[in-house]
């Protein structure tokens, strides 16, 4: 089951903005996957750009989105995250 998420955002290279979503107790994998399938929308696990060590991966249970294209279709994309989100948790 994924909880509500919580934003932090950080500035990244170029233009882009660079958005990390905590999904607390929440699997990075599933939801990517999920989000991708029922809504058509591509973020990255954050499992996949860290490395455990002693067992911990830093990224887990948070998504990393880059919002690279037009500002219409990254706002489509956040409505559509936000509906997926709604339907997960509610």
């Amino acid at each position: 089951m994924l909880l509500p998420v919580e934003a932090e955002f950080g500035e990244g290279e170029g233009d882009e903005l660079v958005q990390r979503v905590a999904l607390p107790g929440g699997d990075d994998e599933v939801f990517a996957r999920d989000l991708l399938a029922r809504y058509n929308v591509t973020v990255l696990p954050g499992s996949y750009l860290a490395r455990s060590v002693q067992g911990i991966n830093p990224g887990a249970g948070r998504v990393r989105m880059a919002l690279v294209a037009e500002t219409e279709e990254c706002v489509e994309a956040a409505k559509r995250i936000v509906n997926f989100v709604k339907g997960t948790t509610g």
